[in-house]
């Protein structure tokens, strides 16, 4: 898979890039040039290896030679198809930074599993495609196929680099593969890696929607959305059981409660209303045995609002906001209890009850305005009742007959 471009669209010159790729060839060349002038003479490269026992300096000069012609075409035709992309979107400054720790991370990943020299690019040009991934890894890379047909495709940047990854891992792990320093590759790939995540996490680099710690995030959002769906579920399943299927000692409330249900299947909603009134009188005391299903409750709340017997509708209103808070609907029931108690009861303290209650965001602005002005008539009506009560004269007391 011989990588071709990607569909970013750049907006600097590779500037570092080019460089990079002029210096590996000018050294290559003139590496190979002298050796044809001096064939049993130690290659001139060797002094730029790096290994256990070479120089400090080799942990960066081995990144800019080459073994052979194959390696130094491998190495460029992938830094100028990912790296130009990657230096456009980091800036030449870190971008030369990433490429010069990615050269010194995979010289000490490969000195520390072997004492074999190494050179080459590989390693640095890893830990670029590493951090390619990380910052944009919806990028459509052009590859260029030779399985069976040769065709040119286009594979997510996630793909095509954790591919070669996991590769590189199998390799490292089971010494299949030939004379590649792996482990090189897989030092540099690391690097790149963290180099991309602290460089979005510390704003750094210019992060958007589409860096893969965004697509972890909203990973882990969805999860925790789905877990949350599933008790929402789990709770109004549970809350609707009690509230329609529980067995009730009582008969004749269990009778009533399945009466006022049938009404309201049928559409009688008056009729349920009226009913609903007469549990309320035979059943004064709060309880989730006085509520219907969802449905039901509601439909008949809704009945005795619209007919004006707001005291019964808001004992209707509050039995459903308090068994079925997951509901959709249960907000803005509290919005309305608090609409009724304050503009029709006069009862700032239910009112502002019904408001404190209200856990889950308001998403319709109506809605939210309304609540915000309800809240303000509550606090102006305490307040009066307050300066009232403090502005009474205070009773006097009886005196003790002499």
């Amino acid at each position: 898979m011989i990588p071709l471009g990607t569909d970013q669209v750049r907006s600097r010159f590779p500037f570092v890039t080019l460089t990079i790729l002029l210096a590996c060839a000018a050294l290559y060349l003139y590496d190979s040039t002298s050796q044809l002038n001096n064939p049993d003479a130690k290659p001139w490269s060797f002094d730029f290896w790096v290994s256990q026992t070479s120089p400090w300096y080799t942990f960066l000069t081995t990144a800019f030679f080459h073994a052979d012609l194959l390696h130094l075409a491998s190495n460029m035709v992938i830094l100028i198809a990912l790296g130009s992309a990657l230096e456009s979107r980091l800036g030449h400054i870190s971008y030369s930074v990433l490429y010069l720790l990615g050269a010194v991370a995979a010289s000490f990943a490969h000195i520390l599993t072997t004492s074999d020299p190494a050179l080459g690019a590989s390693g640095a040009v890893a830990a670029v495609c590493a951090c390619f991934m990380v910052i944009m890894p919806r990028t459509r890379i052009r590859t260029l196929m030779f399985y069976g047909l040769i065709s040119i495709i286009e594979l997510p940047a996630w793909f095509y680099v954790g591919l070669f990854i996991i590769l590189d891992i199998l390799h490292a792990t089971t010494g299949w593969g030939g004379n590649i320093a792996y482990t090189a590759h897989l030092g540099g790939a690391a690097l790149g890696i963290l180099f991309g995540f602290i460089g979005i996490a510390t704003g750094l680099i210019t992060r958007d929607h589409t860096d893969l710690l965004s697509a972890i995030h909203r990973a882990r959002r969805r999860a925790e959305f789905k877990a949350l769906t599933r008790d929402v579920e789990r709770q109004t399943a549970q809350r609707a059981a009690l509230a329609s299927s529980t067995p009730i000692a009582d008969p004749q409330l269990a009778e009533l409660r399945s009466s006022i249900s049938a009404l309201v299947a049928q559409d009688k909603l008056d009729q349920a209303a009226e009913s609903y009134i007469e549990l309320l009188k035979r059943y004064p005391e709060p309880s989730r045995t006085r509520v219907l299903s969802a449905k039901a409750q509601l439909a008949v709340a809704n009945q005795l609002y619209l007919t004006q017997r707001y005291a019964h509708a808001i004992d209707a209103y509050e039995g459903y906001a308090e068994l079925y808070t997951t509901e959709p609907d249960e907000p803005r029931v509290r919005v309305l209890i608090a609409t009724i108690a304050m503009r029709q009861l006069n009862d700032p303290s239910r009112a502002q009850r019904a408001l404190k209650a209200i856990r889950r965001e308001l998403s319709d602005p109506q809605q939210h305005a309304l609540a915000a002005q309800l809240a303000e008539e509550v606090r102006t009506a305490l307040a009066a009742t307050k300066a009232a009560a403090e502005a009474a004269p205070s009773p006097t007391p009886p005196q003790s007959p002499r």
